[in-house]
């Protein structure tokens, strides 16, 4: 059997390590607030429920997928082919999905949903709102993009929706929302729809017209919060008729300074209210402030958080590996980097700063490695151009700030370096969205993070030993003697 052939999770690397979640009640418990539940809860409104010896338990206890949330008379049995999914109407009616649309799967050979794909779209299919959580590269995309289009199709044959969007998905930075368009067009015209990407870096007059263009047939609005939120304030993109929002890695919104665009297009444009719209959030992780968004812009009485593995894990198709940098200085870490960087295999080496990213390109360059970077610094067209160079394997090696951390989908990288880690024990969520660009779409994949000793600010990794060994004992890394001789008091006791 055929899968989704960019977004699989791959389980045959190494023994799947999540634990599994029993059914059970949950009480607001701090084992739960350790979870991200607890706000959860709150935008509910009663005890969350981990559905139990219902259909398809099996099928959730094999891929670690735990359902939370009151869904009544809901099936919530999981879908194992796409063939198995079915939408219900605001009138109770259920419908098959459409024939072009089947055929259009199968011309692409999309057979099996991926685990979180199988939980989710159930769930949305339904009507529900959604908050999924599952590990980078697992298939999150088509997770809202097979009901958003069902249900835009169906909202598109009422004569009243004339004025689109219909549909509007957020994205942090301008390679998601592009990334994501670009996967969205196909199955857009299998369901006889159209899309359109908004974002900054790119002239407002060109995106403009092609709105205009559209207008009387525009489904589908994939953006950036600031290019959307300015296009909305001046009337160029009508939010009335929306039917359906998409938050995609909203936590990485809120980490880029995003939030008053997002606060000012959700609750003070002429955006529906949460009641008369269907709002789907899907992250890797689910950090407390994203709870509260959830809990803000979620329709509370048909709410659920489908998960998948351990919140925050990172995937069993990638090896991790801790390298020791003695010192902290670039020049250093540089020369530790070569030594990992293989003839002819694409790499990604993340650094913190834009001008080191640069640096580095320049040097490695100068040595004959083909070398592109992408940063804040870089024009849209540079990025691109970056990107694509990179994509058909001009380039053996991309140089990126946390730019590239998240959507940039390319298969073929087999090695992930971090030559900086994150800068503190907060901000580890961006070890786990850089670490999968790598083991994507079937393949497996390698990441290896330089590690500095010391606690120096901005130079040492010891605050990062907690949440490493963590990561890496719960995915079933092992931890190298000279990293647990690094261990701070503290920790050895334990």
């Amino acid at each position: 059997t055929s899968s989704l052939p960019i977004h699989m999770l791959r389980l045959g690397l190494a023994r799947h390590r999540l634990a599994l979640a029993a059914p059970r009640v949950l009480a607001a418990s701090s084992s739960a607030r350790g979870r991200g539940l607890s706000t959860l809860e709150e935008a509910v409104g009663r005890r969350v429920v981990v559905e139990a010896g219902s259909d398809g338990e099996e099928f959730r206890a094999q891929h670690s997928i735990t359902l939370h949330g009151a869904l009544g008379e809901v099936d919530t049995t999981p879908a194992e082919t796409f063939d198995d999914l079915v939408r219900t109407d605001a009138q109770g009616t259920e419908h098959s999905l459409p024939s072009k649309v089947v055929q259009f799967l199968r011309s692409k050979r999309y057979e099996q949903p991926t685990p979180i794909q199988a939980q989710a779209l159930p769930v949305a299919l339904a009507g529900h709102d959604v908050v999924g959580v599952a590990q980078t590269g697992s298939g999150k995309t088509m997770g809202f993009l097979l009901p958003l289009f069902w249900e835009v199709a169906a909202a598109r044959a009422d004569p009243k929706n004339k004025i689109g969007p219909l549909a509007v998905v957020l994205a942090p930075t301008r390679e998601l929302a592009q990334q994501i368009e670009a996967e969205a067009a196909p199955l857009a015209k299998a369901f006889n729809c159209s899309t359109l990407c908004v974002f900054g870096g790119q002239p407002r007059h060109v995106q403009e017209r092609q709105i205009a263009r559209m207008r009387r047939k525009l489904d589908l609005v994939v953006g950036t919060p600031g290019r959307l939120s300015d296009f909305i304030r001046d009337g160029t993109l009508p939010m009335h008729g929306v039917r359906f929002l998409v938050l995609d890695e909203a936590d990485r919104m809120l980490d880029m300074g995003f939030e008053p665009q997002l606060r000012r297009l959700v609750e003070s444009y002429d955006l529906p209210p949460t009641v008369a719209r269907q709002t789907l959030l899907f992250s890797a992780t689910f950090a407390p402030k994203i709870q509260e968004v959830a809990a803000r812009y979620q329709r509370s009485p048909k709410l659920a958080l489908v998960s998948v593995g351990r919140i925050g894990a990172t995937l069993d198709s990638i090896e991790q590996r801790l390298v020791l940098c003695a010192r902290g200085d670039k020049r250093s870490k540089l020369a530790a980097v070569r030594t990992l960087l293989a003839p002819g295999e694409r790499s990604i080496i993340f650094v913190q700063k834009k001008h080191v990213a640069s640096w580095v390109r320049a040097e490695l360059h100068r040595s004959g490695v083909p070398t592109a970077d992408i940063h804040g610094d870089r024009s849209q067209a540079q990025r691109e151009a970056a990107l694509s160079a990179f994509r058909r394997g001009e380039v053996e090696v991309l140089v990126a700030t946390d730019v590239a951390s998240r959507g940039i989908d390319v298969p073929e990288v087999a090695h992930v370096i971090q030559m900086d880690l994150p800068p503190s024990a907060d901000e580890m969520d961006s070890y786990t969205h850089r670490i999968g660009r790598t083991g994507r779409a079937g393949h497996t994949g390698l990441a290896t993070s330089l590690f500095v000793p010391g606690e120096e600010p901005k130079v040492g990794n010891g605050p990062l030993w907690g949440p490493l060994s963590r990561l890496l004992e719960e995915n079933g890394q092992p931890l190298r003697g000279w990293f647990e001789e690094l261990a701070p008091p503290r920790a050895r006791r334990a």
